[in-house]
């Protein structure tokens, strides 16, 4: 079962919560984003990949971005315990790939978006 995890920079979703999200704008309104990801299938200290898809602020599928990824545990004063990269996929899909979370807790996750004119960052906080 996949469940979107999507939230807004400083909200925590609870499970219950996932199922309802809805796409997060990135800050200046330019990119809005997807992220597919299982709370409950995630494993502490193992190597997951995250889709996610990307849209302008139009809502037409945002191709060839570029995009970096970057996050950590605000309250624990660290960032992620590993460096992810993203694949494009085409037609908006991309995929995170090498994400590690090293312990349960709050964690944030940014998406720094270039795509053209385009320059935007969409944050996601969410607790394993």
């Amino acid at each position: 079962m996949k469940i979107l995890a999507i939230a807004a920079i400083g909200l925590t979703l609870g499970l219950s919560d996932l199922a309802a999200a809805e796409p997060v704008a990135g800050q200046a309104g330019q990119v809005f984003a997807d992220l597919a990801l299982d709370i409950a299938q995630v494993e502490v200290g193992a190597f997951i990949e995250v889709p996610f898809t990307l849209t302008d602020a139009s809502g037409l599928p945002l191709t060839a971005a570029s995009v970096t990824v970057s996050g950590g545990m605000a309250m624990h004063g660290h960032g992620l315990p590993t460096s992810p990269v993203v694949e494009d996929l085409g037609e908006g899909r991309y995929v995170i790939k090498g994400l590690k979370f090293s312990m349960g807790g709050d964690w944030q996750l940014r998406l720094t978006v270039t795509s053209g004119t385009v320059i935007d960052a969409v944050d996601f906080t969410f607790a394993l």
